[in-house]
């Protein structure tokens, strides 16, 4: 098989017009300074490269960890976010139906935040979007730099257009933020949960202040 440097994928990107996302995660503090002044510039330097850049700061989730979890299980659950921020992006791609279409709906900004939250329920919009902004990496941004939220809403059945502006509703009072709540719904029959919600928020953000307590869960069945 074909095997590129990362900035070679870039190159040929560019030249056939797609959209370049990136998904990449932040080191832990407990690593070193070195490797987390790396990090940082790194996503500086790469934020400006692609047309949009979802960080994952991994520290994010050591204060929610319970005591005796170990670092590998805290990396999984950094990796189940990036499993989900991938499906949300591949459901938005083919939603938008070409490359044009997608850079519109990933205007304003190239950097964004991820989220999600999970229902038992076919209609719980709601609880969902409820999960995903009490999520780890949404936690302590500053509301104010909000520059736009789009919404992936996954379910095994059709889920009404009333329903889903209810949760971007929420959204917006959770979020503090008076922008457009972009939304795009999807049926998959094999999901997982009867429904999950994912949450992209753009915006050029600092880096995150961890919250000091209390454990996070997508929702219900976590």
């Amino acid at each position: 098989s074909l095997q590129l440097a990362p900035g070679e994928y870039r190159l040929i990107a560019r030249e056939l017009g797609l959209p370049i996302i990136t998904v990449a995660t932040r080191p832990f503090e407990m690593e070193g300074e070195k490797r987390v002044t790396r990090g940082r510039r790194g996503a500086t330097d790469l934020s400006k490269r692609v047309d949009l850049f979802i960080p994952f700061h991994q520290d994010q989730l050591l204060p929610l960890a319970q005591k005796g979890t170990k670092v590998r299980e805290v990396i999984s659950i950094v990796d189940e976010f990036i499993g989900h921020a991938l499906d949300a992006l591949v459901d938005m791609s083919i939603d938008a139906g070409s490359s044009d279409e997608l850079l519109a709906r990933l205007d304003v900004s190239t950097s964004a935040l991820f989220s999600y939250g999970v229902s038992d329920s076919a209609d719980g919009t709601q609880e969902a979007a409820t999960f995903a902004v009490a999520g780890p990496f949404l936690a302590g941004i500053d509301t104010t730099q909000i520059e736009g939220i789009l919404v992936d809403v996954r379910s095994r059945t059709e889920v009404s257009e009333e329903t889903v502006d209810e949760a971007a509703t929420l959204l917006r009072e959770k979020l503090g933020s008076p922008t457009k709540v972009k939304t795009t719904t999807h049926v998959v029959e094999d999901l997982a949960n009867p429904l999950q919600l994912f949450v992209l928020v753009k915006g050029q953000f600092s880096d995150p202040k961890p919250r000091l307590e209390g454990f996070w869960v997508p929702g219900p069945t976590g």
